[in-house]
C-alpha cells in the first residue's frame, strides 16, 4: 500500500474516533442533564418532629442542603459536637430536632435578608 493511501486511512481512523469520543461525550452530558438521570422522588410526603429529620437525613441527598443549607455530613457532625457542649433531649423535642429547627430558622433568616437587600 502506498504511503499517501496509510496516511489517508490513518487520518480517517483517527477522524472516526475523535467523532465517536464527541458523541459519547454528548451523550454523557446529555444523560446527565436529563430528568431521568436520577430517579428517586424529592417531595415525597409531610412530617414532622422527628420524622422529619429523619426524612431530611435519609431521604433525597439534596432536600438536607436545600431545606438546612447544609449536607447532612455537616449535620451529623454538628449534632454530637453540641451535645458535648451541653444541649441534650429534651422531653418532647430529641437534640437532633432542635438543631434542625435552629439551622432552619438560621438559613431562612440569611435568605430574607439577602432577599431584601437585593442583589449580591
Amino acid at each position: 500500500m502506498p504511503t499517501a493511501q496509510l496516511v489517508m486511512l490513518c487520518r480517517k481512523a483517527l477522524l472516526i474516533i475523535v467523532v465517536l469520543m464527541l458523541h459519547s461525550a454528548w451523550l454523557a452530558v446529555t444523560l446527565y442533564a436529563s430528568t431521568w438521570y436520577w430517579k428517586q422522588p424529592y417531595h415525597t410526603n409531610a412530617l414532622s418532629g422527628e420524622a422529619w429529620v429523619n426524612e431530611l437525613i435519609f431521604g433525597h441527598l439534596e432536600r438536607i442542603y436545600t431545606c438546612l443549607g447544609m449536607r447532612v455530613h455537616v449535620f451529623l457532625a454538628l449534632v454530637p459536637e453540641l451535645c458535648l457542649h451541653g444541649l441534650k433531649d429534651s422531653h418532647y423535642v430529641t437534640l437532633k430536632e432542635k438543631v434542625a429547627i435552629s439551622v432552619l430558622l438560621v438559613f431562612l433568616s440569611n435568605i430574607l435578608e439577602k432577599d431584601s437587600s437585593g442583589p449580591c
